[in-house]
């Protein structure tokens, strides 16, 4: 009778909104561990009840929250699933090092590319010198800061006249997903799942071994970015984000280095205690004249996520706390 939506809003804490969408009363209480809270809502009514976070939160480490909810209504109990991946993200000054900054290694969670084209099967992974990526997070007010480092065996390019930036993704390109307003896992409790108005992603693609070019291939509802001539338009080479790229053939490393500033991430919301949702995809290009070989990414597949230049990306994101 009642929605459960839980989001994390410190470290230490998670929010946790009761929402009544019915046309009468409601009462009764919220337990969750050993505490259990009381609440009464007025038709379409919500509350916020505040309780403490299970687990610790580790810098650099995506933790999985899992929160057994349960409801009591007239004497009946309600199980909810709830649960979330977070990661704090520490606030830095401006001038900071990247060496002070965690590294999150993300998840070797590599799948080949499917692709009509392909003349042949691609090989299969080859271990973490053939792709793994780890990454770094970091905010202030101005922009959120991100760099990732990419173990590769070889660096490949195709840029295709043909489509142009459309298609660089599938070369040696990273993508990256927005959810704004973090709000993807309450509205996959809901039953709404795939992108929604505030979602947003950008494109990280090389244009030789020292340069790069931002393409935002998805943005928000105009409204959310500033209106009508104003608001952030999808499908554009993005000029005032730069990409600071390298390919080093020694270490068969690529490092890509964005700073986003906040402008161009709205309505995103750089203040601490801010959960917005963020991915990464990371692509592999071995052969110029082939397709894409693989991708890994930190979208949880395992409960039917999509991912590609059509994931979902407000659904199975890690949430991110700003601390």
């Amino acid at each position: 009778p009642v929605e459960i939506q839980a989001k994390p809003v410190s470290e230490k804490a998670i929010a946790v909104t009761v929402v009544n969408p019915l046309s009468r009363s409601v009462s009764g209480t919220v337990r969750f561990g050993t505490g259990e809270t009381p609440f009464a809502l007025a038709p379409v009514e919500s509350t916020v009840l505040e309780m403490p976070m299970p687990q610790a939160l580790e810098p650099g480490c995506v933790t999985a929250v899992d929160l057994p909810v349960v409801v009591r209504i007239g004497g009946r109990d309600f199980s909810v699933p709830c649960a979330f991946r977070a990661l704090p993200v520490r606030r830095v000054r401006p001038g900071f090092d990247w060496k002070d900054v965690p590294v999150t290694q993300l998840p070797n969670d590599v799948t080949p590319c499917a692709n009509p084209r392909r003349m042949r099967a691609p090989q299969p992974w080859g271990g973490p010198d053939d792709l793994s990526a780890a990454c770094q997070l970091a905010w202030n007010e101005d922009a959120l800061y991100y760099r990732l480092t990419v173990r590769d065996d070889a660096f490949a390019l195709c840029l295709n006249e043909k489509w142009g930036h459309y298609a660089w993704y599938a070369n040696d390109s990273v993508q990256l997903f927005f959810d704004t307003f973090g709000d993807g896992p309450a509205k996959r409790l809901s039953g709404l799942e795939g992108p929604d108005e505030n979602d947003m992603s950008y494109e990280l693609l090389p244009t030789n071994e020292t340069s790069a070019i931002v393409f935002r291939r998805r943005a928000p509802d105009f409204q959310l970015t500033g209106g009508v001539g104003w608001g952030l338009r999808p499908d554009t080479i993005e000029t005032n984000v730069v990409c600071r790229f390298a390919w080093d053939p020694e270490t068969r490393t690529r490092t890509y280095e964005t700073a986003f500033p906040r402008f161009y991430i709205q309505p995103m919301t750089l203040a601490k205690g801010s959960t917005p949702g963020f991915a990464t995809m990371v692509f592999d290009r071995d052969v110029p004249t082939e397709p894409s070989k693989q991708y890994l990414t930190d979208v949880d597949k395992s409960k039917g996520g999509s991912v590609g230049i059509l994931v979902c990306p407000s659904v199975y994101l890690p949430v991110h706390i700003l601390a």
